[in-house]
């Protein structure tokens, strides 16, 4: 292919969004290409193109940044002893799409273009399982029915609080911590006040910080 044929084809797929997801048998046959999809292939490998995994994870603000710095710095000192006493909880999804990487056409400096990122989805549609654990111990755990709606300070009292108390009971001369992050739920004024009179400790986890 000449210079010219080439810019005009990276030119399509960097155009937007949705030509950066098209795979290249599909490029081939909108473009109605007379080459062969490998041949495609080698020759936007030599321009520097080529099909990467669509990350979705959005660049962290200076201010997220700093909050990161600071978390890890007031906890670089902990032993292993320190961290077995964290009871660390979380949510996980489980949805009913086609769980398939996307992938997309870019050069491997665009990971964070616009073009480039996997879109957010919302998590309607799913099942939420919420789950907890202290050191090497499983702790207590709940499968969120739909019914009940989104995790609000509310929700949280009436079914994780009294699981959360029961487990911190159980382990009270552990002196146990509590990791919370920013989901309502467990920012919510009725969730702080709880932990609070139970005379719990408590460990904000950072936003955007790795779980």
């Amino acid at each position: 292919m000449i210079t010219g044929e080439v810019d005009d084809i990276i030119a399509f797929i960097t155009a937007n969004e949705t030509n950066r997801r098209l795979s290249y048998k599909k490029l081939v046959d909108i473009l109605s290409l007379n080459i062969s999809v490998d041949s495609l292939r080698r020759t936007l490998i030599r321009r520097g193109y080529n099909r990467r995994i669509a990350i979705g994870r959005p660049d962290i603000k200076e201010k997220n940044i700093l909050e990161r710095l600071e978390w890890a710095l007031e906890h670089v000192n902990w032993t292993r002893e320190d961290w077995c006493r964290v009871i660390w909880t979380d949510e996980t999804w489980v949805t009913p799409r086609y769980h398939r990487k996307m992938r997309v056409t870019r050069c491997a400096d665009k990971e964070r273009h616009p073009d480039c990122l996997r879109p957010r989805r919302r998590k309607s549609g799913g099942w939420m399982f919420w789950r907890s654990f202290l050191g090497i111990e499983k702790g207590s755990c709940l499968f969120w029915e739909k019914e009940w709606g989104w995790i609000s300070g509310e929700s949280y009292s009436m079914r994780i609080a009294p699981l959360m108390e029961g487990f911190f009971r159980l382990r009270r001369e552990q002196d146990p911590i509590v990791m919370y992050d920013n989901a309502p739920g467990y920012t919510a004024k009725e969730t702080l006040d709880f932990f609070e009179e139970l005379g719990v400790n408590m460990m904000k986890w950072p936003a955007f910080l790795p779980d």
